[in-house]
């Protein structure tokens, strides 16, 4: 038999024939052995010979459905293999730190397919160290809580440095001293403790300016949605020839 699909129409007819051969040999009449009695050659409501012939059809089902279950993964592995689809390159740090933009590039839809589950993963994934399929997008969020978290700590850097700022004014200029002092020597002196305990920045990627992480965190999902579109697009599109 020959027949001409497009890709998305054999990931379809691949998912239906894989419920065909479940279905078939869940069956209580799915058998490749019956037994009966000599003297009744009956098997259930079927003669000997019906049972034969029944038993015969039945594998001959399981053997056709099991054929074109080959002929379209090897139709769909073929062409997933040799047909070349154009995809953005994939998201870099370095790059995105320098402001540059992302380009394109020409990889098979095997490829697309495999980037599209590095980044995207599947369930139950345990830890980017011990899991070679942990998803990217999971790092990505990972890594923009923590440098989130990291952009809040300047807050309590700030309010430390505002209690050291009052406490040495403080100690400087007790509240219960009977000397007076002018504004300008109190305001003096404060300028000189509050540059004392600046907060300083260590940002040797500068990271805050150029926006990197929040911008790695979106080109990853962003990624994965034009990947996605791109198979399904090329699946469509894609025809094939399934013989069996």
């Amino acid at each position: 038999m020959r027949e001409e699909l497009t890709l998305t129409q054999v990931l379809a007819e691949e998912k239906f024939v894989r419920a065909q051969i479940l279905n078939l040999v869940n069956s209580v009449d799915f058998r490749f052995v019956s037994w009966c009695l000599k003297n009744s050659q009956y098997v259930g409501p079927r003669s000997l010979d019906e049972q034969i012939k029944f038993q015969k059809e039945q594998f001959q089902q399981f053997t056709d459905l099991m054929a074109r279950l080959s002929a379209l993964k090897k139709a769909h592995t073929r062409a997933n293999h040799t047909t070349m689809v154009t995809v953005p390159c994939e998201p870099d740090f370095r790059t995105l730190i320098k402001g540059g933009e992302v380009g394109t590039e020409e990889i098979s839809i095997a490829e697309a397919i495999n980037r599209k589950n590095t980044y995207k993963g599947r369930k139950n994934h345990e830890s980017f160290v011990t899991n070679t399929e942990y998803p990217l997008n999971e790092l990505a969020k990972k890594l923009l809580t923590l440098y989130t978290n990291q952009l809040n700590e300047k807050e309590k850097y700030e309010s430390r440095a505002k209690r050291e700022v009052a406490d040495q004014m403080e100690r400087k200029f007790p509240a219960d001293s009977k000397q007076s002092w002018s504004q300008e020597k109190y305001n003096e002196e404060r300028a000189k403790e509050e540059a004392l305990v600046e907060v300083i920045r260590i940002d040797p990627h500068d990271f805050i300016t150029n926006n990197a992480v929040s911008k790695y965190f979106n080109a990853i999902n962003d990624y994965i949605v034009r990947i996605d579109s791109i198979i399904c697009e090329a699946n469509a599109s894609t025809k094939v020839v399934i013989e069996y």
